[in-house]
C-alpha cells in the first residue's frame, strides 16, 4: 500500500498514541482503584475515580476528532 500524503499516516499512528496517552493509564487506575480501595502515600485528589471517568471522557472526544479528520481525509 502507498500512501502519498504523510498526514494521513500520522493520524493512524496517533490513534495507537491515544491509547497509550489516555485510555492504557485510566482504564489501569480504575481497575486498581477498584481492587485496592485503601489509600497510600502516593494517593492524591486526583486519584478519585471522578478524574479517571474525566480523561475517559476526554480521550473518546480526541479520539472522534482524529476519526472525523481521518475520514475527511479519505473521502476527499
Amino acid at each position: 500500500m502507498f500512501v502519498s500524503d504523510l498526514s494521513i499516516t500520522l493520524q493512524f499512528s496517533g490513534m495507537s498514541g491515544i491509547y497509550v496517552a489516555f485510555f492504557a493509564p485510566a482504564l489501569l487506575q480504575l481497575y486498581t482503584s477498584r481492587e485496592f480501595s485503601s489509600s497510600n502515600v502516593y494517593s492524591t485528589a486526583f486519584s478519585s475515580v471522578r478524574y479517571v471517568y474525566a480523561v475517559l471522557v476526554f480521550g473518546v472526544l480526541v479520539f472522534g476528532v482524529l476519526l472525523y479528520q481521518l475520514t475527511q481525509q479519505l473521502v476527499a
